[in-house]
């Protein structure tokens, strides 16, 4: 197990520019959490004593099936093309040619991922996660050339795929000959793996093929979807369909695994799906290389989806990939073992190898070993606090890539989606950050969207609008998801208690509110004018509460003048001094205390005052609804059921009545019942889950709490918590398990919103 578990360490010289140094090491002991919209995730590491490491340098923890031996890249694909391995080996494509006016970049195209759970693609092995999705001419992923990508000696590659590229080869280009799926090769050295069109009329099929510097390595060309006479028809090893049946109806609708590596003994191997592919006699899949014909490492760009003479336009065919790729596996310097080959082809899809990665920000030696607290990278999103100077600048034309919401510095537009201000937000704060969405929400907010504040309260109150969820990986990919979870992030995982351990199912309440007031900044109207009664003959009692109160607590500016019984004096001496009254906006009550100078023939107007502005302002008393910035509601089954939970929440955010009806709406949708709240222990490390995934539990003894007490119940995975070397995986479904921190951080968020920006009044008792 401990070359399955280890970190890399990356550190920067002073050097300018500074040199980057990296150097994987093993782990003795670990606890990584991921926290989901918690809090940041975080790590506890013990390595050895004597490993380099300080304050402020970034730490990768890999953990994986497999040896991390000889580990050089591995992408998952989880919405960017960035490399999971701690090296960096991230992939960009070339947006120029994909119509968005930049060359090659980092950003993904809004149409190159295949979603969960999609007929078109990832219903399977993958089913509840992404994969790169090449339909188009020039969607190539590259990869730039580093010492590390060495194909000229020992090494190992592993992709799975799904082709989506009929045998007619109709697009994208007929008469294609090849599709290739990887490749770092100059035309004379280097690798190439991808699938060859092979056969003629109903007879064309697909098998697989590699090339090592100048040597061929083709597939069993006998395998076709109509055949009958060959083992495919039984066996189905070599059927390579480009059809796609939905929930694996059918093997040709499933991925596939390619595997080329090379050996100690410079036998060379191509297989799929765990077997050696090429017995037809023609040319074999196993071939030994003679040392004296070892290649020199190729300096050459690293290609996902096609090849170098593809992309440098030196060949008439095209020989670009149609289909997905799911993940891409590259050991150099060396190779796994058939053991560990099996276990990536048997073992649950990960949606990430890398499970955390960010900045150690406290370092403990020992005699024996080294301890280091890591902080996720996503802290540089999570812990911001938005202004006017984070995002400095005006944007009237909405960028695609980068910033799609327009907005004046961090005052977002009129009715923009809530997706592009979440994107547009991240850009500002951390440029580093990849931003994917998937879906197709494109809810709004009404009004202007003002991003002030944490980003945390930023982002809660955007995907609740929108009924989103997020997830920040630790590439620094930060992924815009579904809220229809039911349909799209089912993983198909059974959690039965015969085989994990349910140690504890309950609620918390603290977390429900049925009674909700939502308010933003203060909005003054002004109120028309009001006589207040006749001016007394003496203060009895003293002081004198006028016979008429205000509607409403008034609110300063206060001007009060004497006047007729039928209207308010314009002379400007008629107005009355402060220091004869005094007013208790609580009562809405006016108390006369100096009657100098006032006359008891006289009557008292309130000609100048004004009211917050809230959902119970009339247009009457000078109010227009569209711009309350407030909403009041209860859900009265849930009080009847818990008792009264109130809550009052300052949000400067929204601008507009709509967006504050909308989310107070959705708001007690969310909490008025309490969540149901599951922990499950895993007597060994899961690394094919991830918060947001959906799976299954099922208890004959642990019944749910459903109508018909049921055995089984779908649930959400809110956090996950890994240790090593107990080799325990701990998982919160359904809702976190909340402790001090959360009390604590709620009663700091509270007393936050009580004080800032604090309203003149809220206290209406009269």
């Amino acid at each position: 197990m401990i070359n399955k578990i280890g970190v890399v360490i990356e550190q920067k010289s002073d050097a300018d520019p500074p040199v980057i140094t990296q150097q994987r090491v093993d782990v003795i002991k670990a606890e990584v959490e991921r926290n989901g919209s918690r809090k940041i995730d975080t790590a506890k590491i013990t390595m050895p004593a004597g490993v380099r490491v300080k304050t402020n340098d970034i730490v990768s923890y890999i953990q994986d099936e497999v040896s991390l031996e000889f580990l050089t890249a591995i992408w998952n694909f989880q919405g960017s093309y960035r490399d999971e391995s701690g090296f960096h080996h991230d992939g960009e494509i070339n947006r120029a040619v994909n119509g968005a006016g930049a060359d090659w970049t980092e950003i993904p195209s809004t149409t190159s991922f295949v979603n969960p759970n999609t007929t078109a693609g990832n219903t399977t092995r993958f089913r509840g996660n992404y994969g790169a999705t090449f339909d188009a001419a020039g969607e190539e992923i590259r990869v730039v050339d580093n010492a590390r990508l060495d194909f000229s000696q020992q090494f190992d590659i592993i992709i799975w795929f799904k082709n989506m590229q009929n045998a007619s080869l109709s697009a994208p280009a007929s008469g294609n000959p090849k599709m290739i799926l990887f490749a770092k090769h100059d035309g004379t050295d280097g690798v190439e793996i991808g699938l060859e069109q092979t056969g003629s009329g109903t007879g064309r099929a697909w098998r697989i093929y590699a090339k090592l510097n100048g040597e061929e390595f083709l597939g069993d060309e006998l395998y076709d979807s109509t055949d009958t006479t060959s083992r495919a028809a039984t066996q189905d090893i070599g059927l390579i369909d480009h059809r796609d049946e939905p929930n694996g109806t059918s093997s040709n609708g499933r991925p596939r695994m390619i595997r080329f590596y090379r050996d100690h003994e410079d036998v060379v191997k191509l297989s799929l799906d765990g077997l050696v592919d090429g017995n037809d006699g023609s040319t074999p899949c196993r071939q030994v290389v003679a040392s004296t014909q070892s290649s020199t490492r190729t300096t050459a760009p690293l290609y996902i989806g096609t090849n170098k003479a593809n992309v440098d336009g030196t060949v008439t065919d095209n020989f670009d990939f149609v289909g997905h790729i799911f993940q891409i596996r590259v050991y150099c310097g060396g190779y796994l073992n058939e053991v560990d080959a099996e276990m990536l082809r048997i073992a649950n899809a990960q949606p990430m190898t890398m499970k955390i990665s960010g900045t150690v920000w406290q370092r403990n030696d020992r005699i024996d070993r080294t301890e280091v607290s890591v902080l996720s990278s996503a802290k540089s999103l999570l812990d911001a606090q938005i202004n006017s100077t984070l995002i400095p600048d005006n944007l009237t034309s909405a960028n695609a890539d980068t910033e799609p919401a327009t907005h004046n510095k961090n005052l977002f537009s009129t009715g923009q989606e809530v997706r592009n201000i979440v994107q547009t937000m991240i850009y500002n704060l951390d440029s580093n950050f990849i931003f994917k969405r998937f879906g197709t929400s494109t809810q709004a907010v009404s009004g202007n969207y003002l991003a002030v504040g944490g980003f945390i309260p930023n982002l809660e109150i955007l995907m609740l609008i929108s009924n989103q969820q997020f997830l920040t990986l630790p590439t620094k990919t930060f992924l815009y998801e579904y809220g229809d979870e039911d349909n799209n992030m089912k993983t198909g995982y059974i959690f039965d208690s015969k085989d994990f351990v349910m140690t504890e199912r309950g609620e918390d309440d603290i977390k429900i509110i049925n009674d909700l007031e939502v308010f933003g900044d203060l909005m003054k109207v002004r109120a028309p004018p009001l006589k207040l009664g006749q001016i007394p003959a003496s203060l009895s009692p003293d002081p004198y509460p006028m016979s008429v109160t205000f509607i409403r607590p008034p609110i300063n500016p206060i001007t009060i003048s004497t006047g007729t019984t039928s209207a308010a004096s314009t002379d400007p001496n008629d107005i009355v001094s402060p220091s004869k009254y005094r007013i208790i906006p609580e009562t809405k009550t006016l108390y006369l205390t100096n009657l100098t100078g006032l006359s008891s023939s006289d009557y008292l107007w309130a000609t100048q005052y004004h009211y917050e502005l809230t959902t119970d302002v009339s247009g009457a008393q000078g109010g227009t609804g569209d711009d309350v910035r407030h909403d009041k509601r209860q859900t009265a089954t849930s009080i009847t059921k818990y008792g009264m939970h109130s809550r009052r929440l300052y949000i400067p955010q929204l601008l507009k009545k709509g967006d504050f009806s909308s989310f107070s709406q959705y708001f007690l949708g969310e909490w008025e019942e309490e969540k149901r709240r599951y922990t499950v222990i895993a007597p060994f490390l899961i690394n094919s889950l991830r918060e947001n995934h959906i799976i299954q539990l099922k208890s004959d003894v642990m019944k749910f709490p459903d109508s018909s007490g049921s055995t089984t119940t779908y649930e959400t995975v809110r956090s996950i918590k890994w240790q090593f070397p107990e080799c325990i995986t701990t998982i919160e479904v359904g809702d976190h398990l909340y402790d001090s921190f959360d009390i604590i951080k709620g009663t700091r968020d509270t007393t936050s919103h009580l004080t800032v920006g604090a309203m003149e009044t809220r206290v209406d008792t009269a």
